[in-house]
């Protein structure tokens, strides 16, 4: 929103060229940049996998050594989260340029839109406007997009995971289709992908109702209704 309400100052063309350099970026590349510029050199945040919600995490001994004992770590919600400060922080980093590019077009186009120059001659504050006129319809593709970028948040997630040395999805489907020709697991791959695509429908049918929420325009009408 800043830098579509100051498309010609250095800020707002500022947060232009970050948006267009972070869409070109790959998560592979941006989970390593702040691997090696957060976690190794300050040691503030952790990348050795996840920690359970409840107990600890057992680590054994590798088969065949000798004075070996099983290393515990501490699990629970706060490790837990701690562990996936990093993850998070990388995904939110790869789709965030994406919803940059997309909100700051939409705000200018509904900045010229004829209902916002009315509620500004009403005498509206220029917060009103922006809140209830302009972000209210900017935020509408954003619903869409959330729920059609599942399929891309798995493939993301193949990178961050491996990253971070994270057993999540992305590295399960990454593991079964790397197996060897024939042997890879075809009833875990197309599960996978069924949960996968159960979620895509389950979240654009939540993204309608909210876009009909957001938009009175896209409601559906009774039969025979204007």
């Amino acid at each position: 929103m800043i830098s579509a309400l100051n498309p010609n100052t250095l800020l707002g063309r500022g947060i232009l060229v970050v948006s267009i350099v972070g869409i070109a970026l790959n998560p592979l590349i941006v989970g390593a940049l702040i691997r090696q510029g957060l976690s190794i050199p300050t040691h503030l945040f952790p990348f050795d996998g996840y920690r359970p919600l409840s107990g600890n995490l057992v680590i054994p001994c590798q088969e065949g050594a000798s004075g070996c004992h099983p290393l515990v770590s501490a699990g629970g919600p706060v490790q837990w989260d701690y562990h996936l400060v990093l993850p998070w922080l990388t995904f939110a980093l790869f789709f965030l340029p994406i919803y940059t590019r997309v909100i700051r077009n939409r705000v200018r186009e509904t900045l010229g839109e004829s209902y916002v120059a009315v509620a500004r001659a009403k005498g509206a504050s220029e917060f009103r406007v922006l809140r209830r006129h302009v972000l209210r319809i900017a935020l509408l593709p954003l619903t869409r997009m959330v729920a059609l970028e599942v399929g891309g948040a798995l493939t993301a997630s193949i990178y961050i995971e491996h990253v971070y040395a994270l057993n999540g999805l992305g590295d399960l489907a990454f593991k079964t289709i790397q197996a060897d020709r024939g042997a890879y697991d075809l009833p875990l791959v197309t599960s996978i992908f069924v949960v996968v695509a159960a979620v895509i429908v389950v979240l654009n049918l939540a993204a309608d109702l909210v876009q009909a929420w957001l938009d009175p325009r896209v409601r559906l009408q009774p039969s025979g209704g204007r």
